[in-house]
């Protein structure tokens, strides 16, 4: 069979049919929004208070327009595979409409705003859902739920972390290596206003992550959707805080949404807080942070973020000194989206498909800073408008971040 993709001919040409039909998308998408905006305000109800009048529609939009090209042009080779992204692409951007629309605003103007959405058509896929909450719940504020609004469903039971052995019998010299993967394609919608934070590729993302981190010597704990939830993985931080010590590796990677909102503490030296969105509510980059420093000297603490605003974790004065070693890989800067993409017929982060490819297997070469550079080489190749971005903190940062990718000690 004749392979066109091997054509640089036909793939010059493909790429820029793509890249007309994007400027049409464009075009269309501008045209569509006038025209939404004489409709709503055409009504007796004003369409919101702030979204129209906000700078923040035309950055979203654009940004939304910036995503879209991303995926769409992200080295897709057949037309089910164009399809399959355009779609996650399409719920990516409803839901990062739906974050930035309610994110640092009063009550009746987020309500407002939800209601300018629904009524735009902009959220199809979230129109039901967040009609049928506010139905039920007429008095409460639409939003991303904070850590205090965390949703108490049924009564449930902890999951029990897999640490490989009793630490209570091992001898001094051994050490464990222990991962968490948490993966959030939904989220509870009564948690977050109505809104279920669908994504496609998360769960993927989380089992690809577990399977390099059991490759690599890890004893692995995979969580996703309901059993991602700040409820367990509070309760996980703690025990393991309690229960590593010098020479101990704890892994933890994060795919899914991601948010970020005006630093409340004034602890943040840029200002705000990047937050990941789990099951159950909005959790604070901070109270990730402040479980971190319960951990021992000489304990190694890797984070894998695959979400839009991905945090740093820099370090808070006001709450302390890590004593811990900590390594932050980030899917991209604090104020960039994620994109998700098709990458061997299956839909994921494309940083955590670009990224588990340079890994190969253990087979890479070099050092954090190799790794994060040779991703960030890739990211190039397919026109993804996000930066990995590599954070190291320790006591010799230099030598932390030389170290071979997912290192492990046994003895």
């Amino acid at each position: 069979m004749h392979n066109s993709e091997n054509n640089p001919d036909t793939s010059v040409l493909k790429t820029a049919l793509e890249i007309d039909r994007l400027r049409l998308e464009r075009s269309k998408l501008a045209i569509e929004t006038r025209l939404k905006r004489k409709e709503v305000a055409a009504h007796s109800q004003p369409p919101s208070k702030s979204a129209l009048s906000n700078p923040l529609v035309l950055a979203v939009l654009g940004g939304s327009l910036t995503l879209l090209t991303s995926i769409v042009t992200n080295g897709l080779t057949t037309r089910s595979n164009r399809e399959a992204s355009e779609n996650s692409a399409s719920l990516s951007l409803q839901s990062d409409l739906i974050k930035t629309f309610l994110t640092d605003v009063d009550t009746d103007t987020a309500n407002d705003n939800l209601l300018f959405l629904v009524k735009s058509g902009l959220i199809p896929n979230y129109e039901n859902n967040i009609k049928k909450f506010r139905k039920e719940n007429p008095n409460a504020k639409p939003g991303v739920s904070s850590s205090a609004e965390s949703i108490k469903t049924q009564a449930q039971e902890c999951p029990p972390l897999n640490l490989g052995k009793n630490p209570a019998s091992r001898n001094p010299d051994d050490h464990l290596n222990v991962s968490i993967h948490l993966g959030n394609n939904q989220l509870d919608p009564r948690a977050y206003g109505g809104w279920s934070g669908d994504l496609r590729g998360a769960v993927a993302d989380a089992v690809a992550m577990q399977k390099l981190a059991a490759s690599g010597g890890f004893q692995t704990n995979l969580f996703v959707d309901a059993s991602s939830r700040w409820e367990f993985l509070s309760q996980w931080l703690d025990t393991l805080a309690a229960t590593l010590r010098a020479g101990d590796t704890f892994l933890i990677t994060q795919a899914g949404n991601g948010t970020r909102v005006k630093d409340q503490t004034g602890d943040d030296p840029d200002g705000w807080d990047e937050n990941w969105l789990v099951y159950d509510q909005q959790v604070c980059s901070a109270q990730i942070y402040d479980k971190f420093l319960k951990f021992r000297a000489g304990v190694k603490i890797i984070v894998v973020q695959d979400s839009c605003n991905a945090a740093p974790f820099r370090e808070r004065p006001k709450s302390g000194k890590l004593k811990a070693d900590l390594i932050v890989v980030a899917a991209c800067k604090e104020d960039q989206f994620s994109a998700e993409a098709v990458s061997d017929g299956t839909v994921g982060g494309l940083f955590t498909s670009i990224l588990v490819k340079t890994w190969d297997n253990g087979n890479f070469h070099g050092g954090y800073n190799e790794l994060l550079s040779e991703v960030s080489n890739r990211f190039e190749k397919n026109i993804a408008s996000q930066t990995p971005q590599l954070y190291v903190y320790g006591s010799d940062s230099g030598a932390l971040a030389a170290e071979r990718p997912f290192a492990t000690q046994t003895r």
